[in-house]
């Protein structure tokens, strides 16, 4: 139920400000490489709203967004910290599309293009709650801080380098789009790359040259047999860990005996995985199956991990989370876990920061599609639910 700041807090909601700051996001492309367009759209709102952005360069050009509100213990506060957080960064526009991309359009409940459901709705929805929760509590208990971090769609360089620059709390919420389903645990992903060595020739006399595209073959065959034996492993809400391979570069000409081929594996990780555990057991396979010729060799190395993370399901976070979101209107839902992988994984492995996701939208639905939309409805119940999570953690703490 709903405390009387609670219920202002939603009726104070501004939901033709929270469309119009989305709609401004989307207009704003921010593919990952190149963020800072939809950032500074951000950073102006909140500089109008009279907030004190903070911005640092994750990389050349490449802005990570933090505002906070209140103080933590650090800095001689009481009560707790809680942080609100998201990706600014979208997947290319690809083909398909029937609308514009960076068009903002409303259609009905639907306000499409590329990045509306991942997931800029997130965004506007925790940016209007730190306004939300400065205007009804401007003397709180503790810290509310939101940071809008750049890369997660690559290489988690944004959050990686927010822990790096201090960003720190006792509690995250990452506002993915997950239906209004709280999520407390979410798979890790890495990639691995195998480089194949062999030796070069004329295509006309090819048996004096060994075909590392044809050594490739037989790695991908073990990269298959791999997954087919982790699918034996499970997880009670993420299932299987997974291997894939995604894609196969070698040779300079089809007349010729190509000397190198390298293969690139995305793996999936459960929560008592970590990147180089995987690797080192892909390792042991290629090892013992692969091709001996003279002349051929095989490397493997871990060339990206973004940790998995898991949340006990009667830690006081994911519990809080759940009521807050059925408290503002949000479906009665089971915790549930999510398949894909997210920032969380930084924040709990480097921060130590228990996180949960909960945001409007389908990651499996609706993002990295054409025609990409989000639901206004769902956008306003998840920010009615940022608000009331925020003003729980802020007063009484969450328990």
């Amino acid at each position: 139920m709903l405390n009387d700041l609670e219920k202002k807090l939603h009726d104070d909601l501004d939901t033709n400000s929270l469309v119009t700051l989305l709609g401004d996001m989307v207009k704003a492309p921010s593919i990952s490489g190149d963020e800072k367009p939809a950032v500074d759209v951000l950073a102006s709102w909140l500089d109008k709203a009279g907030f004190d952005v903070t911005i640092e360069d994750a990389a050349p050009g490449r802005p990570n967004l933090v505002v906070s509100h209140g103080k933590g213990a650090s800095e001689g506060g009481e009560g707790q910290t809680l942080l609100l957080t998201g990706h600014s960064d979208t997947v290319p526009i690809g083909e398909g599309w029937s609308r514009n991309p960076y068009g903002g359009e409303i259609d009905g409940d639907k306000l499409y293009g590329r990045g509306s459901c991942d997931m800029k709705a997130g965004l506007a929805g925790m940016a209007l709650t730190m306004l939300g929760i400065r205007r009804a509590m401007p003397d709180l208990k503790g810290k509310l801080v939101f940071a809008a971090c750049v890369d997660e769609e690559m290489n988690g360089l944004g959050t990686q380098a927010a822990i790096k620059a201090g960003l720190t709390a006792d509690w995250a919420v990452i506002g993915e789009p997950t239906e209004l389903q709280p999520i407390r645990a979410c798979k890790g992903d890495c990639y691995f790359e195998v480089e194949i060595r062999g030796v070069a020739a004329h295509a006309g006399s090819p048996d004096e040259g060994v075909n590392a595209i044809g050594a490739a073959a037989t790695a991908i065959r073990i990269a298959e047999a791999h997954d087919r034996e982790l699918r034996h492993h499970r997880h009670n809400l993420l299932g299987s860990p997974t291997m894939s391979v995604g894609t196969i570069t070698g040779g300079m000409i089809v007349s010729a005996v190509p000397d190198r081929c390298s293969v690139w594996i995305d793996r999936r990780l459960l929560p008592h995985e970590s990147g180089e555990s995987a690797l080192e057991s892909f390792r042991a396979m290629l090892d013992r199956d692969m091709d001996r010729r003279e002349g051929l060799s095989h490397q493997v190395a871990l060339r990206m991990e973004l940790p998995p993370s898991e949340v006990a399901e009667d830690h006081p976070l994911v519990q809080a989370v759940a009521r807050a979101g059925r408290d503002s209107g949000g479906p009665n839902v089971a915790v549930g876990g999510w398949g894909a992988a997210s920032d969380g994984g930084y924040l709990m492995r480097d921060a130590k920061i228990p996180t949960v996701l909960f945001g409007p939208g389908s990651i499996t639905g609706q993002a990295h599609r054409p025609d990409e939309y989000v639901s206004i409805e769902q956008t306003i119940v998840a920010t009615k639910t940022y608000l009331t999570l925020a003003a729980r953690a802020l007063t009484s703490g969450l328990k």
